[in-house]
């Protein structure tokens, strides 16, 4: 899990040569047990359809690596609710809003604070 503060023009986490976005503040390596239960809420379809707004100012990400690459990342705003994943999730597909659920936007701020 990434903190970062990007300028408006650069919000990814990781460009498409697989390199960090010069801007990350901190990181933290989440252990197995959060890293699990934090995968599975990402799949479930009541983590979603919380509105959006539109200021869109990515602070926290998360990584996923494989032998050290990068290989999927997700992007997030908790002051708009966005949440951009870099793979496909179904359960945000399927919600009438794509923004996160209260509860699932909570869930996600506490591991920011970890």
């Amino acid at each position: 899990m990434y903190h970062y503060s990007p300028p408006h023009d650069s919000t990814y986490i990781i460009d498409k040569r697989g390199r960090l976005n010069p801007h990350v503040k901190s990181r933290v390596r989440l252990d197995d047990a959060t890293a699990k239960d934090f995968n599975t809420r990402i799949g479930l379809p009541e983590s979603y359809g919380g509105m959006r707004a539109k200021c869109f100012m990515p602070h926290l990400a998360f990584v996923y690596y494989r032998n050290e690459t990068p290989v999927a990342n997700i992007i997030i705003c908790l002051g708009c609710n966005y949440f951009i994943p870099s793979i496909d999730v179904p359960a945000q597909k399927n919600a009438k809003w794509a923004g996160m659920s209260p509860e699932f936007k909570r869930y996600v701020s506490n591991q920011g604070g970890k």
